[in-house]
């Protein structure tokens, strides 16, 4: 289940006895956290019938308790866990208690943990979930989903800004929309005595992330803009960027690409289908397959055999780091 058909299940009012929220995206995860027990107890989270447990540190015998008492005023209990960390790196014994405990839910109680992610040794503990509740998977939204929510949050604020520079603004943001939010709030409050929010602002305020200067990066490389590319390195080594982490990000992103290609030279086309298979962000990849066209596979497949040989020869410690890197940036992007 995702956001929307969480939404769509509020409306109807018919709510299952346990829910999963997982996921990265931690700003819309909150707001169904906050929101589903409001839907479920009316809006009273204050009385009796509502508990919040938040960390690791519980206390099963007082949440034993709690779930066993019926509730004050009939109608139905919510207990609520935030980052309990069971579904990641937790004790044998404590997964073992949670699988004993939700197996056996009193028809009043509703338990709703939200979590950021789950590991392999958890698979029993989530089938229960999936088969006697429901697991709402909130990865980091779409581009598409996140424009939207700007143009809504823009709305509230009384501020514009035209769909081009939304985008742009979105690219140079982190991921999340909790980092979204926090960029916006900067830009409105920097902007309260304009209505719209124009590129110049954006430019001049939201600081470009790392894989966004990789991204231009790479593109000079390909688009054989050798100047561009190198004054590009010289802003990554001003900031103090790691020269290996640049590498790696710079041959992990080639060996997207190399993917991207193949899926190409097959007729495959579809970014969002892509991205699923791959695993990877889907507007990155429909970037890949408007820009891969022109490349040569075998020119993706000689760069990342001559990062992989960088890289070696980084580890060994016998060279500049920036010198030859520049020199590699120089020599594919001429």
């Amino acid at each position: 289940m995702n956001y929307k058909e969480l939404n769509a299940h509020m409306k109807l009012k018919e709510f299952a006895n346990l829910y999963l929220l997982i996921g990265e995206e931690a700003q819309l995860r909150e707001h169904y956290a906050k929101h589903l027990p409001e839907a479920i107890l009316h809006g009273h989270l204050n009385d009796l019938n509502f508990m919040l447990f938040e960390g690791n540190a519980m206390d099963k015998s007082q949440i034993d308790d709690w779930i066993e008492s019926f509730p004050m005023t009939g109608g139905q209990k919510v207990l609520l866990i935030k980052d309990s960390g069971i579904f990641k790196g937790a004790k044998a014994d404590d997964k073992a208690w949670w699988e004993k405990r939700i197996a056996d839910l009193p028809e009043f109680v509703v338990v709703i943990f939200t979590e950021k992610e789950a590991d392999k040794n958890a698979k029993k503990l989530l089938g229960q979930f999936e088969t006697i509740g429901q697991v709402v998977e909130f990865p980091y939204l779409q581009p598409s989903e996140v424009l939207n929510w700007v143009g809504k949050q823009l709305k509230k604020a009384d501020k514009s800004m035209t769909k081009e520079d939304i985008m742009r603004f979105i690219e140079r943001c982190p991921e999340g929309l909790t980092n979204v939010k926090n960029e916006l709030d900067k830009l409105i409050a920097y902007c309260k005595n304009q209505q719209w929010i124009t590129q110049k602002e954006v430019l001049s305020l939201v600081e470009e992330t790392l894989e966004g200067k990789l991204f231009q990066l790479f593109d000079c490389i390909m688009e054989r803009k050798r100047e561009r590319a190198v004054l590009i390195l010289h802003e990554l080594r001003q900031l103090r960027e790691s020269e290996t982490k640049i590498l790696i990000l710079l041959a992990r992103y080639l060996a997207d690409m190399m993917e991207i290609k193949q899926f190409a030279i097959k007729g495959q086309t579809d970014g969002a289908s892509i991205a699923k298979k791959l695993g990877k962000k889907e507007f990155a990849v429909k970037k890949g397959l408007r820009n891969v066209g022109q490349w040569q596979l075998q020119k993706l497949c000689d760069m990342v055999d001559a990062c992989a040989t960088l890289d070696n020869a980084f580890k060994s410690k016998s060279m500049n780091y920036w010198v030859n890197l520049e020199s590699f940036v120089i020599k594919w992007s001429t």
